[in-house]
């Protein structure tokens, strides 16, 4: 993981996700891990935004799937390379086989706006816009929807495993 925090409330959250296969042409990625890293640098983003920078206001948000990084100089900084040959699959760890089929990319980007206090506070508004983004961001894939959670700031518990349905159960309560 790799934050990059600024004064006037901007920031970045770069988190590398497991899941290559065998031949190491495809990534495949858990939408649980990934909708429930969303949440988190989300929340992290808004808090630092409101919290140590006073910002306020609408907020714009960009989520961007890659499928290959390049280090930085050794430095252990990862960077987004955006000519990959390989391919991001979702794929779920539950029975009800919402991402079957799907069709692999080597890019997926999804952007909104959402109200920076909703980021930056736990409940119903934090769960919508990361439903939002996550599902700007699947369309990539041909998914109209990311099953966990719901753009009405609702999430759906069965599409969660634990011990993370019971984190976020925390998070979208009021």
């Amino acid at each position: 993981m790799y934050s990059e925090l600024h004064t006037d409330g901007a920031g970045s959250f770069l988190i590398a996700l497991d899941g290559e296969d065998q031949t190491g042409e495809t990534i495949q990625v858990l939408v649980q891990d990934l909708v429930f890293y969303l949440l988190s640098a989300l929340r992290h983003l808004g808090r630092h935004a409101r919290d140590r920078t006073a910002a306020s206001g609408v907020t714009a948000i960009r989520l961007s799937l890659l499928a290959d990084t390049d280090q930085i100089d050794g430095s252990g900084i990862d960077l987004p390379r955006r000519d990959s040959l390989r391919e991001i699959q979702l794929t779920s760890n539950t029975s009800y086989g919402d991402y079957a089929g799907l069709s692999p990319t080597c890019r997926a980007v999804g952007d909104v706006f959402a109200p920076l206090d909703d980021l930056a506070t736990d409940g119903p508004g934090l769960i919508s816009a990361a439903a939002m983004v996550a599902n700007e961001t699947c369309y990539a894939f041909g998914l109209a929807e990311v099953s966990p959670l719901d753009i009405n700031g609702t999430i759906n518990p069965h599409h969660w495993e634990e011990p993370l349905r019971s984190i976020i159960t925390n998070w979208a309560s009021w």
